[in-house]
């Protein structure tokens, strides 16, 4: 249904709850009763020019919810960097566990300066020094748009004795 055709749906009810609320007050006031199912009438039109609205406006958080419930939003898109699982291996010292969480975040980070540190630490730490300079050739590459995070990583590196 367009918008123009609503709005006039719309415009009819009010008008015609309108005409039943002047006639039910006539009656009132007249005491003429007769007039009322005449208003009444006229009144329940107006409410079935725009009953599915106001049926949808009613249902619309209960359905919400049901639908939030029933069909999750699924993202396709890139899930958030999860430093916990990587930081949990370094602790444990099980490195090439996370060394994959590290290069796992950066797949679909490359502008993860904290990722990129941890590889690079984690690299010196296993003593794989070619490739801790490979991967803070790239770093530099990946994070040139962010100053504060490049010069982070520069400084670390070179505390890191490379």
């Amino acid at each position: 249904m367009d918008l123009k055709e609503r709005i006039s749906r719309w415009m009819l009810a009010v008008g015609l709850w309108g005409c039943a609320l002047w006639i039910a007050r006539y009656g009132f006031i007249h005491s003429e009763f007769q007039w009322l199912p005449v208003a009444i009438i006229i009144g329940l039109i107006g409410l079935s020019r725009v009953f599915s609205d106001l049926l949808e406006l009613a249902a619309k958080p209960f359905t919400t919810l049901v639908d939030a419930i029933i069909f999750p939003k699924i993202t396709a898109g890139k899930p958030p960097p999860n430093y916990k699982v990587a930081e949990y291996y370094v602790e444990q010292k099980r490195w090439e566990e996370a060394e994959i969480e590290y290069r796992t975040i950066l797949k679909n980070h490359r502008k993860e300066a904290r990722a990129w540190l941890g590889l690079i630490r984690l690299l010196v730490a296993t003593g794989d020094i070619e490739e801790s300079k490979k991967m803070f050739r790239k770093a530099q590459r990946h994070l040139r748009s962010q100053p504060n995070a490049l010069s982070e990583v520069e400084m670390e590196w070179h505390h890191l004795g490379q």
